[in-house]
């Protein structure tokens, strides 16, 4: 659930498909970066590739619920009233 702040902060952000795949891109890239260096120690390669792949998973998902003219914290607040619903 997100924090009322963080509400307020995505609600200021409108993201368009573009800018959606721009972000997919360099996630993707910073991945790769870590995919090719040795290893950092305590396996923090591996759990910053996982937070990584996490972060692509969320935008793919962003990218097929984008519409025009809805803010990501619109389709973010959807889905949380979603998952709300399942608890119950």
């Amino acid at each position: 659930m997100l924090t009322a702040s963080a509400r307020r902060t995505l609600e200021v952000c409108q993201f368009d498909r573009s800018s959606l795949q721009s972000l997919k891109r360099l996630i993707a890239e910073v991945d790769l970066l870590l995919e090719t260096t040795p290893p950092l120690p305590e396996n923090r390669t591996a759990r910053s590739r996982e937070l990584l792949r996490a972060a692509l998973t969320l935008t793919d998902d962003l990218q097929a619920t984008a519409k025009p003219g809805k803010s990501a914290a619109a389709i973010l607040g959807s889905k949380g009233g979603n998952a709300m619903n399942y608890r119950s």
